[in-house]
């Protein structure tokens, strides 16, 4: 298989990355190994890879399982391509340096925990097609002085500690649109 990436065959005949072996760095994922094309990025395979600092992620992944980039507590950036459909639980647990992502319109969902301790991040939008977002989905993430919602939840669907502070409870009665944290980093937050 490819140099830096253990995988396994899916039923379907496309790859999973089960393990990244390399020094880290910045990592562009390869879109087929030994002739197949790349899918899935599997449940941990990038865990505690604590040197590794970009990714790129090719068009043709269509999941981020869960952990996949846990304790990853060096990457700053990483761009989803529209295609990716799942991010899982936990995928982004514990990046602390992380700055910058970006979801794609093609994301359903954001599960519990998926950028949960993700100190760094500033700021983020929420896609229009997010049906759900999950219990601690952005909890810990003590940077976090921005989030853009380009569509509508249902409340049912939108964790009351997705956030930190009273974000959800702001957002339900504001709709899309622009969020800040008042003062700061407070958990108070305001529309606009």
């Amino acid at each position: 298989m490819g140099l830096d990436f253990n995988c396994s065959e899916n039923k379907f005949g496309t790859l999973t990355i089960i393990k990244y072996t390399g020094a880290g760095g910045d990592v562009s994922i390869p879109a087929q190994i030994d002739g197949k094309q790349v899918t899935v990025i599997g449940a941990s395979a990038f865990q505690g890879c604590a040197k590794l600092t970009g990714v790129t992620i090719p068009d043709g992944i269509t999941d981020i399982e869960d952990y996949a980039f846990r304790d990853c507590t060096s990457l700053t950036g990483i761009t989803i391509p529209n295609g990716v459909f799942n991010i899982g639980t936990g995928a982004f647990y514990g990046c602390s340096c992380l700055t910058g992502i970006t979801i794609p319109n093609s994301v359903a969902n954001i599960w519990e925990s998926t950028f949960f301790e993700c100190a760094s991040l500033a700021s983020i939008t929420i896609p229009k097609n997010v049906t759900n977002i999950g219990t601690d989905a952005f909890t810990d993430c003590t940077g976090l002085i921005g989030v853009t919602f380009q569509g509508t939840l249902d409340p049912n669907c939108f964790d009351a500690f997705a956030f930190p502070g009273d974000l959800r409870a702001i957002y339900l009665a504001g709709g899309a649109g622009r969020y800040t944290r008042q003062n700061g980093y407070s958990l108070w937050w305001a529309k606009g």
